[in-house]
């Protein structure tokens, strides 16, 4: 693994590569980009002795500089993390010869929703199907990289709130880096976080980067929270967004969730926009910002705009140029030559990742090659664990009648309930059965998902999937309905 290409940990220490920042329940340190690459390069040879002709070919790319001044940065990575060169617990220094990380380092993914073990066993307990998503194994589609980039990016973006007004820098409170640490640790991490916060904002009411970190602490919980308590927590995050801009009118952040919480749980798509322009305007160059715009242009078929942010959320961070999402863009505005070119580029990146599996599978369904499509379906099943018989059964539907017996298998027979490259149920199986052409099975479950706010539903009117149903009765009112809730 590349650790310069995803967060990871070392013992207590949480680092952020693509923001240059070490973590831990005490500290939050910001540190030069060159120091992070020698920790890369240490870490991806963990327990080995770095040589400095390595570390001066990877890191300084065969410029000339002295021996001083890796022992300089190597100097300034031990105070980082909070070690010596007489006593290292984290980089030992092989005399006349390079240097050894001793703490072997760990992939960490830091979102809200996935970091530990609980908190995933408690998701797939919960009866919500869109807060589901993102446990399934297979869960990889564009859609859901996109929600995905919401919890992976928020630390970075509180961090960045940070520089939008000096006077209200408090980087140094030891009470504020631990709530932001804890934010990352699962739904215990968040409520112990909000505790703190909760704390911190009584000692400073007047302190937008505190409301604002509070909201997230809130409005992270929105996944393990009662249906009929959702509303009430919506609220109270949106609020302290509020009260967060009324403070500090520059704090972008603030505008980015308060544009989600408008888009996902209001469907107030006026005042999304109105909230991601402000949050563009105030951070450029914020990733998520442009990826969860794009992501609602897409839901109003405004394709042209969808990609031309997520164009700019790849100019920025350059490991988004094999970006599913514009490969979904270009699928739902039925563009399909341009999604192939994309579908190609993500090919190249990992031609056996489950993304690419995914987005080649619905793209080859919507172009009517059904041959092509089964070649990723059977790839698929193997990856959920279809045992033999399966296997088989599956085979046999698709040898009877194409695609069609092969939907009417995952929809009446399987009764597929995981994520097969078609979401989950009932959205999943709503899938299945328009493949299968029972358009009434199908519109009653795709109804449901409204009934439950499934995040799906806001794609509804752009996804070619369901244009074997855009001239029915009940479909239309159907989008009616949903629109509706867009106003």
């Amino acid at each position: 693994m590349d650790y310069g290409q995803a967060k990871f940990s070392l013992s207590d220490w949480h680092i952020d590569p693509q923001q240059n920042t070490l973590i831990n329940s005490n500290n939050t340190n910001k540190i030069e980009k060159r120091l992070i690459r020698v920790l890369v390069v240490l870490a991806n040879n963990a327990e080995t002795v770095v040589t400095k002709e390595q570390l001066l070919q990877q890191v300084w790319q065969g410029k000339v500089v002295s021996d001083e001044t890796i022992s300089v940065a190597i100097s300034k990575l031990r105070k980082a993390l909070g070690c010596s060169a007489k006593q290292p617990s984290y980089i030992e220094t092989i005399s006349g010869v390079g240097f050894r990380l001793l703490v072997k380092p760990q992939s960490d993914i830091p979102t809200a929703s996935s970091l530990n073990t609980d908190t995933q066993q408690e998701t797939k307990r919960s009866k919500r199907n869109n807060s589901s998503w993102y446990t399934s194994s297979f869960t990889f589609s564009a859609v859901i990289a996109v929600f995905i980039l919401f919890f992976v990016y928020q630390i970075a973006a509180t961090l960045d709130a940070e520089k939008s007004k000096p006077d209200e820098q408090i980087v140094n409170n030891e009470t504020y880096a631990k709530a932001l640490f804890l934010l990352q640790q699962g739904i215990k991490g968040i409520r112990q976080a909000e505790i703190l916060l909760s704390k911190l904002n009584q000692q400073q009411p007047s302190n937008a980067l505190v409301l604002n970190a509070l909201g997230k602490a809130i409005y992270f919980q929105q996944w393990h929270t009662k249906p009929e308590q959702l509303e009430q927590l919506i609220n109270s995050a949106e609020a302290l967004f509020l009260r967060a801009i009324t403070i500090n009118p520059d704090l972008g952040d603030a505008y980015l969730q308060l544009a989600l919480i408008n888009m996902i749980h209001k469907r107030n798509f006026t005042l999304a926009e109105k909230y991601f322009v402000n949050s563009i305007a105030l951070n450029p160059e914020q990733v998520v910002t442009h990826i969860e715009y794009a992501s609602m242009l897409l839901s109003q078929r405004r394709f042209a705009e969808a990609v031309h942010h997520n164009k700019i959320a790849q100019s920025i961070d350059p490991k988004h140029y094999s970006s599913a999402t514009i490969e979904w863009i270009y699928n739902m505005a039925e563009q399909y030559q341009l999604a192939e070119k994309e579908l190609a580029k993500l090919f190249t990146i990992d031609p056996d990742s489950a993304i690419y599996n995914t987005s080649a599978l619905r793209l080859a369904e919507s172009q009517g090659d059904e041959v092509r499509a089964y070649i990723y379906y059977k790839k698929a099943f193997v990856h959920a664990g279809y045992n033999q018989a399966e296997l088989q059964q599956a085979q046999s539907a698709f040898e009877q009648g194409g695609l069609k017996q092969l939907n009417y298998w995952l929809a009446n027979i399987k009764k597929e309930q995981g994520d097969i490259g078609q979401y989950i149920p009932p959205v999943a199986t709503a899938r299945y059965h328009i493949g299968a052409g029972e358009y009434d099975k199908a519109l009653t479950l795709l109804e449901q998902a409204h009934a439950e706010q499934n995040m799906l539903t806001l794609w509804f009117n752009s996804d070619p999937k369901y244009t074997p149903l855009r001239t029915l009765p009940r479909f239309k009112e159907l989008i009616k309905s949903i629109e509706k809730t867009m106003d």
